[in-house]
């Protein structure tokens, strides 16, 4: 059965007010989730290792992120904001998409999707972009190669 990989957490991460990125679009994508019958919604999901994170990211980035004040909004660049939901929901989404391969790799399905934010596919090695503070995708792909799941990784981004 195909999974979909989503927890509350990613509510909580708040990109300012009238930003494009906002929670209510993940509502929406999980209420239609809700829907379909056929699929397995896993709703709670773990926070990733600074290890998996830092497959792609550079220590220095990462350990930036984990310092960051919890109590306040800080812009990471012109698009991507950090605030007090921020780094829970940030490393949460990387592991749900750790868990999806794992998923993908013991069921007999071989389909999972990630309904996560904030979203992960601009920010590069030592730096948040484009409304991503890490590089979900990137870390998946390094993950799936590093444990031995994949040999090549094709990311289509559309």
């Amino acid at each position: 059965m195909p999974a979909v990989f989503y927890d509350p957490s990613f509510l909580e991460h708040d990109a300012g007010p009238g930003h494009p990125e906002s929670a209510a679009r993940l509502k929406a994508v999980i209420e239609v989730c809700q829907e379909i019958s056929n699929l397995e919604i896993i709703s709670e999901c773990p926070e990733a290792s600074a290890e998996n994170i830092q497959l792609v990211h550079t220590s220095g980035y990462y350990d930036l992120i984990k310092s960051l004040p919890r109590n306040r909004m800080t812009m990471l660049d012109p698009d991507t904001a950090f605030g007090p939901g921020s780094f829970t929901a940030a490393v949460k989404a990387v592991g749900a998409v750790v868990g999806a391969i794992e998923y993908v790799y013991a069921e007999s399905t071989r389909r999972a999707f990630c309904a996560v934010r904030p979203p992960g596919h601009h920010a590069l090695a030592d730096r948040a972009m484009g409304f991503c503070i890490f590089n979900n995708i990137a870390i998946g792909a390094a993950y799936a190669i590093a444990s031995g799941k994949a040999g090549k990784i094709a990311i289509v981004d559309w």
